[in-house]
């Protein structure tokens, strides 16, 4: 179906106004095809590298967020954060929740599987749990803790195996007890209680007088109706940005508009399949679990963000692939 649908893109490619643009979603796809079809080609990796490759993850992520949150919030005097290092923006805020949400549900699940409560990836889990905030993602805070519930629900389910259910108990209290504290040290800062007072209002009135929440709605009402228009073959890829001068800010819509019907059915397909075995996978450690949700986070965070060609919502899933082909069985069903 990945395949599939990469074909479909190739053919869009000479719809669409940049062919530039267009080549650049293509090769996205096909360097995740080649990957993909590369680790296919091995009999799995040892759940021990993948464990490793985690653990060089989260530290490379902590790293990265120390250096965001220390230029935002001492250098530039701002209670708010984005990828953007040259000036306080907020340009590419979705991009950087769509990463917080991967990384942070592999540090908390490589947290939870540690003997000790106080631990390295403790102060990793902080760090991003602090950036997740300061993002001022609704969708992202929302996608994140539902996931993140699902996920400790399946792992009490398993708990005999994976860990004892006094450790996890331990652990979700400690993380309440966390998430009140930042929350209230956050909130004795002027510009994060500003920011937060404003999505309380936001959420009060029904998002109704959101500048925000009303450009979304016309975006995705834009999309529908180009997807009307041309419900086979759609308006060609990356095109949509270019007609209306924003993204739908769900990338399930603009794949539709884009490539009509003849996309949309292989898109969601593999995505079903992804979300599928995510769900079905069981995991032998709990650092896989943080796996399962990152890829289960990051699918649903699709509904509120554009990013089907962003390579980072493809990493969870290939480490899933590589633990798969290790172990027949590891997938129920």
């Amino acid at each position: 179906m990945f395949f599939l649908y990469t074909f479909v893109c190739i053919c869009s490619v000479f719809l669409s106004v940049n062919i530039n643009s267009g080549f650049s979603y293509i090769s996205k796809l096909l360097f995740v095809f080649v990957f993909w079809a590369y680790l296919k080609s091995f009999n799995g990796l040892d759940a021990r590298i993948i464990e490793g490759v985690v653990k060089v993850v989260s530290v490379t992520s902590s790293c990265l967020m120390c250096v965001i949150l220390y230029k935002y919030i001492f250098v530039f005097n701002v209670f708010y954060i984005s990828p953007v290092l040259t000036e306080a923006s907020e340009v590419g805020k979705n991009q950087l929740s769509l990463y917080l949400i991967v990384t942070t549900s592999m540090v908390f699940w490589l947290w939870v599987g540690q003997d000790k409560v106080v631990s390295i990836y403790l102060i990793a889990f902080l760090i991003h749990v602090i950036s997740l905030l300061l993002v001022f993602s609704k969708a992202s805070m929302l996608i994140f803790s539902v996931s993140s519930i699902l996920m400790f629900v399946l792992a009490w389910s398993k708990a005999g195996r994976l860990r004892n259910k006094r450790h996890l108990l331990n652990v979700g209290f400690f993380v309440v007890l966390m998430f009140v504290i930042g929350l209230l040290v956050l909130l004795s800062q002027e510009g994060f209680r500003e920011n937060m007072l404003e999505n309380i209002n936001w959420f009060l009135e029904g998002g109704d007088q959101s500048y925000s929440t009303n450009l979304r709605k016309y975006y995705l009402s834009r999309s529908l109706d180009y997807f009307m228009e041309n419900p086979l073959f759609g308006i060609g890829i990356n095109n949509f940005p270019h007609y209306v001068g924003g993204a739908t800010h769900n990338s399930y819509m603009q794949v539709l508009a884009e490539v009509g019907l003849v996309g949309f059915i292989p898109f969601v397909s593999y995505i079903l399949i992804m979300f599928r075995q995510s769900l079905m996978y069981k995991p032998q450690c709990t650092f896989e679990i943080g796996i399962q949700q990152a890829l289960i986070a990051s699918l649903l965070y699709l509904l509120f963000i554009n990013a089907s060609n962003t390579l980072i919502i493809y990493v969870p899933f290939l480490l899933l692939v590589c633990i798969n082909r290790k172990s027949e069985g590891n997938y129920a069903g």
